[in-house]
């Protein structure tokens, strides 16, 4: 072979190799540059939907590329988690899913095929604390007295299912205050707040707008809220801290996750379009109007605090013998 050539060929497949080798690098550089899908374990029209549409609309106008939401609910919101667990590491298809289906559900599910730490964490979207609310007419004013009526006889308190959740977080109130109360699980949060009002359960955990059109009528009070401070949706319910119930502040989330293994260069960018999202004042309108704070966290922020939750989740889960599978 003539040397010329034999040089021109050795030159052009080192070249290859080393664009070969920039190709990861050149995809992470120029994303996105294809449609994004952001999967939402949750039926269209609800607050999961209403959030994951306003974000997906902003995080598309910045970049000129497709951002679109595809609803796929279903077993407490883990089949949406877990076919984005499944989907390649590229940053392209995300979830937008609640503390539920995130941290709380391979908790209690013992053959759970996923765990947080098969996703990689954006930020966190929306968060919104616990109301404790109970029917009108139960002879209780506050908090106290509704935990001195709790250890006087047997009372019921209802959730959204075993393992939401809201049956979780009162688990806890069992266990930190004495509270002799029965679980009832429901099918949602609806039912389980129709059980207050007609008498068959005596006290709930909820959000503060699910249960503030509950209040205006009549129906039912709240007790007390689980938040570090009071809300100004509901400035008369004072917080668990208040209450003399000291370190119960629980605030239920929603948040951005990617598949794990997604390189740390698309995880930023996702971050960085999601937050920009958050600050339109769209979004924080539709927030706000569904009773909820719009405080983004750093990725290694969001790690931390899920750690944290996992750990204090999983005592109380194990404490009261909830699993999912029973």
């Amino acid at each position: 072979m003539d040397k010329r050539v034999f040089t021109k060929a050795v030159l052009m497949a080192i070249c290859g190799l080393a664009v070969a080798g920039m190709g990861p690098a050149v995809a992470q550089d120029s994303f996105p540059n294809k449609p994004i899908k952001i999967i939402v374990p949750a039926a269209a029209g609800g607050p999961t939907d209403t959030m994951g549409r306003v974000l997906a609309k902003f995080m598309g106008e910045q970049t000129g590329v497709p951002v679109i939401v595809e609803n796929k609910a279903g077993a407490a919101g883990s089949i949406g988690v877990q076919a984005v667990v499944q989907s390649p590491p590229d940053g392209y298809t995300i979830v937008l899913a609640a503390i539920d289906a995130i941290t709380v559900y391979p908790l209690v599910k013992k053959d759970s095929p996923y765990t947080w730490k098969d996703l990689t964490p954006i930020t966190v979207v929306a968060s919104t604390p616990f109301v404790f609310g109970v029917s009108a007419d139960l002879p209780a004013k506050d908090v106290n007295e509704f935990i001195a009526l709790a250890k006087s006889r047997k009372l019921a308190f209802s959730s959204p299912g075993v393992g939401a959740s809201g049956h979780v977080v009162l688990e806890m109130f069992k266990f930190r205050t004495g509270a002799d109360l029965l679980h009832v699980p429901y099918s949602g949060a609806g039912p389980a707040l129709l059980s207050i009002i007609g008498g068959d359960t005596h006290i709930t955990a909820t959000s503060p707008v699910t249960l503030k059109g509950h209040i205006a009528s009549g129906k039912m009070k709240a007790l007390v809220v689980t938040s570090e401070k009071r809300l100004s949706g509901l400035p008369d319910v004072p917080t668990m801290e208040e209450s003399g119930v000291s370190d119960f502040v629980v605030t239920p989330w929603f948040g951005m996750f990617a598949p794990a293994g997604t390189p740390d260069a698309v995880a930023d960018k996702l971050h960085e379009m999601v937050v920009r999202a958050m600050r339109s004042p769209e979004y924080i309108s539709k927030i706000g109007g569904l009773g909820m704070d719009v405080e983004p966290l750093s990725r290694r922020d969001y790690v931390q605090m899920l750690t944290a939750e996992s750990d204090r989740w999983g005592q109380i889960i194990n404490a009261a013998h909830i699993s999912s599978d029973d």
